[in-house]
């Protein structure tokens, strides 16, 4: 089995029940992005969301441009871009230059979205979402792939002459890893044989097998494709420690994910997938339940017949003070990722 790597996420979101200065938020944020690569971890993560009260990363190139400068090994990566929002040629150019900012170490994560006020914020019909994810995914990877100019017709874009100036660092581009959320998206990550990215080990469990069957279908082999899931936890020194301290931003946080169910069925199917696949509510852990909890999750993407590649792991409850975020980054990096990697399911530092 290939070894995952343990990659953070870094949301930059400031609840309004514990609002601080926005300035005091972002440097923090970047303080703890270069903890994240000090501390041994492999990569650092970055949602988008746009015109959310917790100010929930809505320029995640901005977000990632800023992090390179404060990091020199980690991977960095969206997790994921909303694609359907975004011009994919502005979109494509500023993946290159976060690319060389960073000596080529950016991920492209790309995904449909769901929520609707993105989409109604931004002027999108969301009933679009798939289709135009479908162009702006071929765009991009053409763009950041392409050593010339290429013009392109479509049903969204109409272009003539794009061409990348700066070109991504790595010949081909940077990786291009696909949010599966769904039975579509998974097809489409079959279609184009790229990474996915899969909400939690529950859900990886349901959609990872359609990946691997659609990559089958198409006369691939589905252990070359890269696997990813995410998982919410926090750590302290006793589990009772623990609970205390991250009960009150769980809740806030977990309230403004269920503040979005009401408005499609796609937004409840994924509050509920959530809540089953241990996502955002960043429950509380001993060192050793966080650790099996995560070569768990490795073990669940073997078995869907991909290959494992990351668990991303989100771990300062939005609001909470930095001190006790770092303190938990620091008992995870100590206690957590030496039992995973001893394990052989976790690249070695």
């Amino acid at each position: 089995m290939a070894r995952a790597k343990i990659g953070v996420c870094v949301r930059f979101k400031n609840p309004p029940a514990f609002l601080r200065p926005w300035e005091q938020v972002y440097r923090e944020h970047l303080d703890y992005a270069a903890a994240v690569e000090r501390l041994g971890f492999d990569g650092i993560w970055v949602p988008e969301h746009h015109c959310v009260p917790s100010g929930y990363n809505p320029a995640p190139f901005v977000a990632l441009a800023a992090i390179a400068q404060v990091t020199r090994t980690c991977t960095i990566g969206t997790q994921p871009l909303l694609a359907p929002l975004h011009n994919p040629v502005l979109a494509a150019e500023q993946a290159a230059v976060v690319d060389v900012l960073s000596g080529g170490r950016f991920v492209l994560g790309i995904g449909a979205g769901y929520r609707t006020g993105d989409f109604e914020a931004l002027g999108v019909d969301r009933r679009e979402r798939g289709a135009r994810t479908d162009e702006v995914m071929d765009i991009m990877v053409k763009a950041l792939r392409a050593t010339g100019p290429f013009d392109y017709e479509g049903r969204f874009f109409q272009l003539k002459g794009v061409e990348l100036f700066p070109k991504p660092v790595r010949p081909g581009g940077p990786e291009v890893q696909l949010a599966v959320r769904s039975a579509p998206a998974a097809a489409r990550a079959g279609r184009y044989g790229v990474s996915v990215n899969l909400l939690a080990a529950s859900p990886a469990a349901q959609y990872g097998p359609l990946v691997a069957d659609a990559v089958r279908a198409r006369g691939g082999d589905p252990t070359e494709i890269g696997a990813c899931v995410l998982r919410s936890g926090f750590v302290a020194e006793s589990e009772a420690a623990a609970t205390a301290r991250v009960t009150p931003y769980a809740k806030v946080d977990a309230a403004e994910y269920e503040a979005w169910q009401d408005r499609d069925p796609d937004d409840r199917r994924l509050a509920a997938e959530r809540k089953a696949g241990v996502g955002q509510s960043a429950p509380a852990h001993t060192a050793q339940a966080l650790a099996e909890a995560i070569q768990s999750d490795i073990q669940v993407m073997a078995a869907t017949g991909l290959r494992p590649d990351w668990v991303n792991l989100s771990l300062w409850p939005p609001g909470m003070p930095f001190a006790q975020a770092l303190d938990c980054l620091e008992r995870v990096a100590a206690d957590v990722l030496p039992q995973v990697r001893a394990a052989g399911l976790a690249q070695p530092a």
